[in-house]
């Protein structure tokens, strides 16, 4: 028993030692993030309908019952683009999803890069959070790279770049991201200028 309560807290001490460094990390991408509406190349009213697009698709796919029994689906939108990245237990449900995408008016073009498999655990959830801060901060450090218009999502270790960008820019963003320790896959979502 006393080795069980020992054992938690040093667990407990780990993640917070480790959280400290996240700490200045946070700030600089929180920053960013704020910092990229200022640069980013879409129009407001494309931002607006992109947000929209994605609450929208988020609450679509909540109120559909069996996607939400059989499947953990995230949803991301950029330029009309609808991104879904997730476990489904099913190929009928992961095509469901695409189909209630596909029904709201401002989406464009779909990407359903979601997987027949059981859902991932919290911890890869986590990992995933923390391999998505890496990623950005690898990118913001990259000179040359205007990672502000571009969006990263990352899912069971891969990731996922979406934005408006030329071929240099995307190809530079693909070859940095695939650097980045504790990536499996990079995939590009992009829409080419």
């Amino acid at each position: 028993m006393k080795q069980k309560v020992w054992k938690r807290w040093a667990v407990l001490l780990t993640v917070a030692v480790s959280m400290v460094g996240c700490v200045p990390a946070a700030l600089v991408v929180g920053a960013t993030a704020g910092g990229a509406v200022l640069y980013d190349k879409r129009s407001m009213k494309s931002m607006m309908s992109d947000h929209k697009a994605d609450r929208q698709l988020r609450d679509t796919l909540n109120r559909d019952e069996e996607l939400s029994k059989s499947a953990s689906i995230n949803v991301t939108v950029y330029n009309g683009i609808a991104l879904l990245v997730g476990e489904a237990k099913t190929e009928e449900v992961k095509l469901r999803a695409s189909q209630d995408v596909r029904e709201l008016p401002y989406i464009k073009r779909v990407y359903n890069e979601v997987t027949i498999t059981s859902k991932i655990s919290g911890w890869r959830k986590v990992g995933d959070a923390w391999l998505l801060s890496k990623v950005k901060m690898h990118m913001l450090a990259k000179p040359g790279l205007q990672s502000t218009n571009m969006k990263v999502v990352v899912n069971n270790a891969a990731v996922y770049l979406m934005g408006s960008v030329s071929h240099k820019q995307a190809t530079m963003a693909a070859n940095l991201v695939r650097q980045v320790s504790g990536v499996k896959k990079v995939v590009k979502v992009f829409a080419y200028e």
